[in-house]
């Protein structure tokens, strides 16, 4: 995971600081979400465990830097899981990390506090949500709202950030093939 300096002008600019090593206990970081009130930074990884290669989220002190070992981390435990998650995004307020599962056509809700493995407080899925292979995620915490960039159907699909199940969505936006959907991300 590497950082830098927000809105430089710079130009090309060097890392502020970089999360890496073998302490940090991930080899494959694929999305990660910022929480300023509890300064913490949420690393959605694969990571290196007993039970082999594994998805977890890690949470880390914001400012960590080098060989930072994680000071917990969390993954969907019975009766909900995920088969291969792709992106995260952070509710602060109510406190729920949100989690995309493209090969379930799902997003999970879980909370931002949580060590081990944790149920889901709940999950968007169904043919009413016309999720199909969801990828990235982003949330408006004033308007309520959760946007999913659905990829297989190029549509950005949004939710009330609350809702649970099969529901169908607020609005949508047909994103059309030419917008590259998978490469396009959210936030």
């Amino acid at each position: 995971v590497v950082v830098h300096q927000r809105l430089s002008s710079a130009g090309d600019t060097p890392p502020t600081r970089m999360i890496s090593g073998a302490e940090t206990s991930f080899w494959w970081p694929m999305s990660i979400a910022a929480d300023l009130p509890s300064d913490e930074l949420y690393v959605l990884a694969e990571v290196k465990c007993s039970a082999g290669n594994r998805n977890r989220v890690l949470v880390f002190p914001r400012t960590a830097d080098g060989g930072a070992m994680p000071t917990r981390w969390f993954y969907p435990a019975a009766p909900s899981s995920y088969t291969y998650p792709y992106a995260i995004a952070l509710d602060p307020t109510p406190g729920e990390i949100f989690v995309s599962d493209p090969y379930n056509n799902q997003v999970l809700v879980l909370p931002k506090g949580s060590d081990g493995g944790v149920p889901a407080l709940r999950s968007i899925m169904g043919a009413a949500t016309g999720l199909s292979f969801p990828i990235h995620l982003a949330i408006d915490p004033s308007a309520n709202d959760l946007f999913v960039m659905s990829s297989s159907n190029y549509m950005l699909i949004v939710f009330d950030k609350g809702g649970s199940g099969n529901l169908s969505p607020t609005r949508s936006i047909d994103a059309g093939h030419r917008t590259h959907a998978r490469r396009a991300g959210l936030g």
